[in-house]
């Protein structure tokens, strides 16, 4: 049975958090929560702010990511293109199992730096 209050509001579904940290060759950027269509937007957001020039190194550090979909995906990769395009490198550090059969299922495995 239905009951309208037993839905979590928007503001109490899980977010994503990203934490970017200068680091001396480079940055890391951690995600905690999930990466999804309402949330790709933060990551792409916080990537923009960084300067890859003289710091060519960019980790990725997902080991906190709870969730990630199609959207999420084409976030990663849409940072991987932009460290790229500045002559960086980008690894994806501490994928879960299930990220990892994520990205092996899509392909994307071959293509991203996994640590």
């Amino acid at each position: 049975m239905f009951i309208p209050g037993d839905l979590p509001s928007p503001r109490d579904l899980p977010t994503l958090q990203v934490e970017l940290r200068t680091d001396p060759g480079g940055y890391t950027i951690r995600l905690v929560g999930e990466l999804d269509c309402s949330s790709a937007g933060q990551l792409l957001e916080s990537v923009g702010s960084i300067t890859v020039d003289g710091r060519r190194e960019v980790v990725l550090d997902v080991a906190d990511l709870t969730f990630c979909d199609a959207a999420g995906l084409s976030a990663i990769l849409r940072v991987d293109r932009f460290v790229a395009a500045a002559s960086g490198h980008l690894s994806v550090r501490d994928a879960s199992r299930q990220m990892r059969r994520l990205l092996a299922l899509t392909g994307l495995d071959r293509s991203l730096d996994l640590e």
